[in-house]
């Protein structure tokens, strides 16, 4: 079991998170099947403990954001052409599954069948962890992420 740090592990329980959370994606299968979108054991497992959370933060600036892993909501706010065919060029990686949203839902939060997480927005495409669990931990605490050409 990953071991989040306390402060970001307090945010995550005030945001309705436990260890033993385990909810139906049914509705985020549903919604990714609808744009052509494949879900993989990666992406499943990670939503089925986080999917549906939305946890606050404070972004680089002292404001508030926040970061949520409501499928539905990331695929209705993409267009698939970005993931399937832009990004999953440039990563040479076609099993790509949007998962959720960071800083106000301009970047769109993607995992591969590794279960490694980017983030893209438009023409801009970034890697952000190997795992949806190191992703949250990177996103809170503000940590730069690696641009992708």
């Amino acid at each position: 079991m990953f071991q989040f740090p306390r402060e970001v592990k307090n945010k995550l329980i005030e945001a309705g998170w436990s260890e033993k959370r385990n909810i139906s994606i049914k509705p985020f299968e549903d919604s990714l099947n609808s744009e052509n979108y494949k879900m993989h054991f990666s992406a499943q497992r990670f939503l089925e403990n986080f999917g549906n959370l939305k946890i606050s933060f404070k972004s680089r600036n002292g404001t508030k954001d926040y970061m949520h892993f409501n499928v539905s909501k990331a695929v209705e706010d993409v267009f698939p052409v970005w993931i399937q065919k832009n990004y999953a060029t440039r990563l040479n990686n076609y099993s790509l599954c949007p998962i959720g949203q960071v800083y106000s839902n301009h970047i769109t939060l993607i995992m591969d069948d590794k279960g490694k997480v980017y983030g893209g927005f438009d023409d801009e495409l970034f890697f952000i962890s190997f795992s949806g669990e190191e992703a949250i931990v990177s996103i809170y605490y503000n940590l730069v992420f690696e641009k992708i050409a």
